[in-house]
């Protein structure tokens, strides 16, 4: 677990400092502080911000949420991992779909998340190994047809591009 996965209190809505709202989109610098043995953040619009606090734990600059603010885009990679995992057998919201499996592991193998096994026995089964997961799959060979490829295509094209989809 790295330190950005650990669960940081969410962005205030009003400057630490004077007490301004924050508006979207604005820069913001977050700060958190230890207050009685409890991890605190404090988030200080540009103009207020006079550096870190005496014994702040870490400090990083953000930008405000709310409708006009930008929304974070998830890496390609990390958008085929899920796919990946909802394409699993027994996935909880999916009933399974090896061939769309395949595919996504195969592109995974390309960008270099997923390394391939050389040395396999069974040409019915892609072994592939996750190094950011620490993990081994196994996934069955099923090599869409020409209507299913194109079926994939635009799934995993809505999954990388949803802003483009349409609603």
């Amino acid at each position: 677990m790295s330190i950005t996965d650990l669960p940081w209190p969410p962005l205030g809505d009003q400057c630490a400092s004077s007490g301004r709202p924050l508006r979207a989109g604005e820069p913001v610098v977050s700060v958190l502080v230890d207050v009685e043995g409890e991890t605190v953040r404090r988030d200080f619009s540009s103009e207020a911000w006079e550096g870190p606090p005496e014994g702040a734990l870490g400090w990083w600059r953000c930008v405000a949420g709310g409708p006009a603010a930008p929304t974070q885009q998830r890496s390609p990679s990390d958008v085929l991992l899920d796919l990946f995992d909802a394409w699993s057998p027994g996935a909880a919201d999916q009933t399974g779909q090896p061939d769309a499996r395949y595919v996504a592991a195969m592109l995974l193998v390309r960008r270099r998340v997923f390394r391939a096994d050389d040395a396999q026995e069974d040409p019915a089964v892609l072994t592939v190994e996750c190094p950011r997961r620490s993990e081994t799959y196994q996934v069955p060979v099923n090599v869409p047809d020409e209507t299913r490829a194109g079926e994939i295509e635009a799934l995993i094209d809505a999954a990388l591009n949803p802003e483009q989809t349409p609603g």
